[in-house]
């Protein structure tokens, strides 16, 4: 039975999600933490953390980590497959479509209404877990960790400027992060 749901919810979340990854992660963060209450906020950031450092598609990531999570492996097996279901029967459909009709002026006017609203979609995703990251509290009143946005604006600043991969700067991050906050409780 908890496949099922697994996959019916994930299921869900593909078909009604338009324009990536991040534009889907409202969607799954509302399935799985308000909706199914099969995660707290704090786990299901941890899951989108793991999904971003791990490679492949962070939806696709996120449903297999939710999967194990809930059922094992078969979990794992039913999430992935309920969230790629319905997006590879609307693409096979519309690719068909696309390729007939896809020169006409209403179906290029449609796909360009549709570019902010993804847009949208994707910095509410990022605001959010950007708050998540950086604090606890509500949107209009957060707590900001303030070595956390030291961290993150140093991150941005050796990105744009050094250019090193991505990998490196995450890895700096979690041995700082581990330093600052980890290796006092444990010398005590």
């Amino acid at each position: 039975m908890i496949f099922l749901k697994l996959f019916l919810a994930f299921a869900k979340v593909g078909l009604f999600s338009f324009g990536g990854g991040y534009a889907a992660l409202p969607l799954i963060r509302d399935m799985i933490v308000s909706e199914l209450s099969w995660m707290t906020e704090e786990e299901f950031a941890d899951i989108m953390v793991i999904s971003e450092m791990t490679p492949g598609p962070i939806t696709i990531n996120a449903a297999t980590f939710v999967g194990i999570n809930e059922a094992g492996i078969g979990g794992a097996v039913a999430a992935t497959l309920g969230f790629v279901f319905p997006s590879a029967v609307i693409i096979s459909i519309l690719a068909v479509l696309l390729k007939k009709y896809g020169d006409l002026k209403p179906v290029r006017h449609i796909l360009s209404v549709m570019r902010p609203c993804v847009i949208g979609l994707i910095a509410a995703a990022g605001v959010k877990m950007l708050l998540e990251a950086i604090g606890e509290g509500s949107f209009m009143h957060p707590h900001i960790d303030v070595f956390t946005v030291i961290i993150f604006f140093a991150g941005i600043a050796i990105m744009r400027r050094i250019k090193p991969s991505p990998i490196v700067v995450m890895a700096a991050s979690g041995v700082l992060g581990i330093i600052v906050y980890a290796l006092p409780s444990l010398l005590h």
